[in-house]
């Protein structure tokens, strides 16, 4: 029998991984650090993986690790009870002592839907890129899910989600570990993230031909903390009277994939922002095909003329009842074309009509001198009326001033203060009949741009396609109310700069990942041609349908992971999401691993972060 020749090996330690059922083996060194006047660890390298779910088992060497020492190709080392012993191949493992792990089970349906669409998107390949230290972008990713999935978002809950729930980065995180990750959240992180997902967006998504919407909104989040330097008085979307941040996305309308993310002052309000916005666009270079679409708390002159000198292209819903505004006057000067029948387009069951505008602007103005305005370029502004919204306009007015009439000729007095603005606007006296009576002049003034809307673009011609692209922006004002209400990211939980920016970032990016998922499933309900599966799926709301695959159990053990049966109404989800169905497998299931290799050391452990060293 030839000898057993034992190589001299470097010092080893054992640390779990992400993965449910393995252990990786690291070399690494002891620095001094003078300073601190002790010795470090540092430079660990991952050589090796135990499976099973135990620190002890079978090591499977690295390819790279056995070259180094290639002894190890004709020797079995097994790891037991923190010691490493040595056996020849010949030997029989189903011999050898083995270490059975408890089993465990963990919901895992939803997470499992969660992971297929962040990396079938660019998303997980961004977290990737701009945090692969510590394993972090499997952290954000796993908080995340916390948020989606949980109905507080209370962080101290999140050890106890955990334990229970199948996650991109498995171990426990404790809320100190979670605040230690929103703390190494940057700036220049993010920047970094953002500037991957503009970057692979382009690349993939670019035609020459085509209009890609990109919806634009932001909102607001509000805090009682007099320490974040955020956090200032502004215009509050939800009538808090209390400090507040602002939160700014544009996500693709089709897909919802997020392509910008800030954060910035609450005091500044919408149309200033915009500006700031158009830059950084300029800077991501965002070409003349990605088309900014945008309320009406955007647009003004200064912002068209900005987009225009930047070559942004836009679609903006402008404010039609501004007296003396170019908007109202187009209105006026059209009116009676735009209400005709003739305009009526069975499509949108709305009345259209579309006026060519020629925009004067400055293309190149200088500072400190007037604007030239004699660059000029053809808009289109295109016209809405929705007579089903004017007439109901019409009839609440109708039956309130009805109603103070009836009162007032009654010898009654108008005590509720909506009534008696009533009054004023809409009732007046009339002399011959010595009766109080409704004003049809007044009203139909009032009325007048009832139900009719004017979107402004400088690309879309066709005012049906502008128009859809207008409503698919309505997404992320849900995908804001699923932050805010849902998730319950209305306030910000955070007293201090430290950790607040990558708090919001990662609620930013629960946010965007509640997008992706709405998406598929607007996007299903919209082709499926099964009337039976697509009402299965149409009254189940996105928290109903994660809950109904967050039941969805996987058993994992030392032999395999095992997910429950998925079929029926569950398997008609899957399918909605254009997901394929989880199946029980002996390797496990981990797509979030391959975004990134997996040897850098974690330093988010509650215990000793390598706590077995064999020298």
């Amino acid at each position: 029998m030839a000898e057993l020749i034992i190589p001299t090996l470097p010092s080893l330690l054992v640390n779990k991984g992400s993965k449910y059922d393995v252990y990786y083996v690291y070399t690494y060194q002891n620095v001094w650090n003078s300073e601190k006047k002790r010795s470090e660890r540092k430079n660990s390298k991952k050589v090796g993986v135990i499976h099973g779910g135990t620190k002890d088992g079978l090591i499977q060497w690295d390819e790279s690790f056995i070259q180094q020492y290639p002894e190890l190709e004709h020797i079995d080392t097994f790891r037991e009870n923190g010691k490493y012993i040595f056996k020849p191949k010949a030997y029989d493992e189903t011999t050898a002592p083995t270490i059975e792990r408890p089993s465990k089970i963990y919901h895992a349906g939803a997470t499992y839907a969660l992971d297929n669409i962040v990396a079938q998107s660019h998303l997980g390949k961004a977290l990737a890129n701009a945090f692969p230290q510590h394993n972090d972008f499997k952290k954000i990713l796993s908080v995340a899910y916390f948020l989606i999935l949980n109905r507080d978002n209370n962080i101290s809950l999140y050890e106890d989600f955990a334990e229970s729930t199948r996650l991109p980065y498995q171990r426990e995180l404790s809320s100190s570990a979670i605040h230690r990750l929103f703390a190494r959240i940057e700036p220049h992180d993010v920047e970094r993230f953002i500037q991957f997902m503009t970057d692979y967006f382009i690349k993939h998504n670019y035609k020459d031909d085509e209009n890609i919407f990109l919806a634009f909104d932001s909102t607001s989040i509000s805090t009682h903390s007099q320490n974040l330097s955020l956090a200032e008085y502004g215009k509050n979307k939800d009538g808090d009277e209390m400090p507040q941040i602002n939160v700014l996305m544009l996500t693709d309308q089709k897909t919802g994939i997020p392509l910008y993310y800030r954060a910035y002052n609450g005091a500044v309000p919408d149309v200033v922002t915009l500006r700031r916005t158009i830059a950084d666009a300029t800077r991501h270079n965002f070409n003349k095909n990605l088309v900014f679409v945008m309320d009406k708390a955007y647009p003004s002159a200064a912002n068209l003329n900005d987009c225009m000198r930047n070559n942004v292209s836009f679609v903006a819903n402008m404010k039609t009842n501004v007296a003396g505004s170019f908007t109202q006057d187009e209105i006026n000067a059209n009116y009676n074309d735009l209400i005709s029948r003739a305009s009526y387009n069975r499509q949108i069951k709305q009345n259209i009509f579309t006026v060519k505008i020629k925009w004067k602007y400055d293309a190149y103005p200088v500072h400190g001198k007037n604007k030239s305005y004699k660059d000029e370029k053809e808009l289109f502004l295109h016209l809405y009326y929705d007579q089903q919204i004017h007439n109901k306009s019409s009839e609440v007015i109708t039956q309130n001033a009805a109603l103070v009439c009836e009162i007032l000729n009654n010898g009654g007095e108008i005590k509720h203060e909506a009534l008696k603005s009533i009054k004023e606007r809409f009732v007046v006296f009339d002399d011959k009949r010595k009766a109080w009576i409704i004003s049809d002049l007044k009203v139909e003034e009032h009325i007048k741009y009832k139900g009719i809307r004017a979107l402004l673009t400088d690309c879309e011609q066709d005012a049906v396609k502008c128009y859809e692209a207008y409503y698919d922006r309505n997404e992320v004002e849900y995908a804001f109310n699923t932050l805010k209400y849902r998730l319950h990211c209305n306030r910000a939980k955070c007293h201090t700069n430290e950790g607040f920016y990558g708090r919001i970032f990662t609620q930013f990016i629960a946010t965007s990942i509640a997008i992706m998922f709405r998406k598929r499933i607007k996007e299903f309900k919209n082709n499926i041609k099964s009337a039976n599966i697509r009402n299965k799926v149409l009254y189940c709301s996105d928290n109903k349908l994660l809950s109904s695959l967050n039941n969805i159990m996987l058993l994992v053990t030392q032999r395999g992971n095992f997910y429950d049966e998925v079929v029926g109404k569950k398997a008609d989800f899957f399918r909605a999401l254009n997901i394929e169905i989880p199946c029980s497998t002996k390797d496990g299931y981990d797509l979030i691993s391959g975004l990134t290799d997996e040897n850098e050391n974690d330093i988010d452990a509650e215990d000793p972060i390598f706590d077995d060293i064999f020298a």
